[in-house]
């Protein structure tokens, strides 16, 4: 098995579940970041840092990638936000997959996968 791009994650995400990018210079962008409490991600230059978001009026469902560390992670507020971003979220794990290096390293991409997909 070969894993997918953040690149691929990305457009999946965009094209098959209606997320859209925050723009990095704009205050929102700033003020998210802040609010998810990702701050071992803001130490982090913030360049390498893309925001996606879904929303439905005062719920929302979010992505964090960052590219510089390989990192896929993100958070839902509401009841059925939460619901559906848990169902994402499995589904990008899954397409994300792992190489055969993180398999040989046994690195978190690879653990994650393997547990998702044993509890399915």
């Amino acid at each position: 098995m070969e894993g997918k791009s953040l690149k691929d994650v990305y457009n999946r995400l965009i094209d098959l579940y209606g997320f859209y990018e925050i723009n990095k210079d704009s205050d929102e962008y700033k003020i998210a970041l802040r609010f998810m409490s990702q701050e071992d991600l803001l130490k982090d230059d913030i360049d390498n840092i893309r925001l996606l978001v879904k929303d439905d009026g005062e719920d929302y469902m979010y992505f964090i990638i960052n590219e510089n560390t390989d990192y896929i992670g993100g958070g839902a507020c509401g009841e059925e936000m939460i619901t559906k971003y848990e169902t994402i979220n499995q589904d990008i794990i899954l397409y994300y997959g792992f190489s055969e290096e993180d398999k040989i390293k046994q690195t978190n991409r690879y653990k994650i996968y393997i547990s998702l997909w044993q509890d399915n």
